[in-house]
């Protein structure tokens, strides 16, 4: 542990609860971090009493940052991903060894636009695809994606949108 910051970035308005979002107060923390352990690893003596012990072990192995936490409050009903795709019945990703295919029921001849986004927000890759009515299978070419995490976004002829999580 040294003097590396370690913190979530919240807008104001999860701070000060203007949207459906409120932060509740005293609940920010590093997870693990007693305040004892500067310049040494958070195993070292004195015990650390802030986790379990083998949550202790996970953390002092795994990097010299710790996790960050905090609880919200969330109101106004269910929180997440949109998905307003007008004339799609069912979107999924389906995997079949180290191959992605996306399979699409559309109530209609359309096409749509694929974006495959990272974590991080950056648009990696793009392509449009012709769906006819029915059952559609796409394959989706991820092999030059590093191993992880991403979103796939679909939108339809009219804007609508649709996310999903793609696991490379």
């Amino acid at each position: 542990m040294d003097d590396r910051f370690d913190f979530i970035l919240a807008s104001e308005k999860v701070m000060q609860g203007t949207a459906n979002v409120r932060y509740i107060s005293e609940t920010y923390k590093a997870l693990g971090q007693d305040g004892l352990h500067f310049n040494k690893s958070i195993t070292d003596p004195p015990q650390n009493n802030t986790v379990p012990q083998d949550v202790l072990n996970a953390l002092g192995l795994n990097s010299d940052h710790l996790p960050v936490v905090m609880k919200l409050l969330m109101r106004g009903g269910p929180t997440g991903i949109n998905h307003e795709l007008s004339n799609i019945n069912t979107a999924e990703i389906r995997y079949s060894g180290s191959e992605q295919y996306l399979h699409i029921n559309s109530d209609k001849d359309q096409q749509v636009h694929t974006s495959i986004i990272d974590l991080t927000g950056k648009v990696i890759g793009s392509e449009f695809f012709y769906l006819s009515f029915g059952n559609n299978t796409l394959k989706l070419y991820t092999d030059q994606l590093a191993s992880g995490l991403y979103l796939l976004r679909l939108t339809d002829e009219n804007g609508g949108n649709f996310t999903l999580k793609l696991v490379r």
